[in-house]
């Protein structure tokens, strides 16, 4: 939680929590640990992001999530990092055109929008 950024190799001998089979960040995990010839300590699959925080604040393990869910929900209890080498996810927010935005879905937009520009700043 003291470093500023978390490498591969920090995660040696860590239990982890991923992904379900197939899914675009697992395999991102999965190539990072792939190119420098370790094997991962997986210990769950999960297919949500709030159940792989879930099982980290009850002490199963750490996980590799995206970034956008954790700075909107900001876990109790928890930290998060940046993994180096940094890996670059695409998203795209899906809304109806037809509904009326709530307070929580403008917040949420705005929060995208801010660590994307973040994200483009830094390059």
């Amino acid at each position: 939680a003291r470093k500023t950024h978390i490498g591969i190799l920090d995660l040696v001998g860590e239990t982890l929590i991923t992904y379900d089979d197939g899914d675009v960040l697992r395999a991102k995990v999965e190539s990072l640990f792939e190119e420098l010839e370790i094997q991962p300590s997986l210990s769950l699959q999960v297919s949500q992001t709030i159940t792989a925080i879930r099982f980290v604040q009850n002490g199963a393990g750490l996980a590799l999530v995206e970034p956008f869910y954790f700075a909107a929900t900001q876990p109790l209890g928890l930290v998060a990092r940046p993994i180096v080498p940094t890996q670059h996810l695409s998203a795209n927010l899906i809304r109806p055109t037809d509904v009326i935005e709530s307070t929580a879905l403008i917040a949420f937009i705005d929060i995208l929008r801010s660590i994307a520009k973040e994200d483009i700043q830094r390059g």
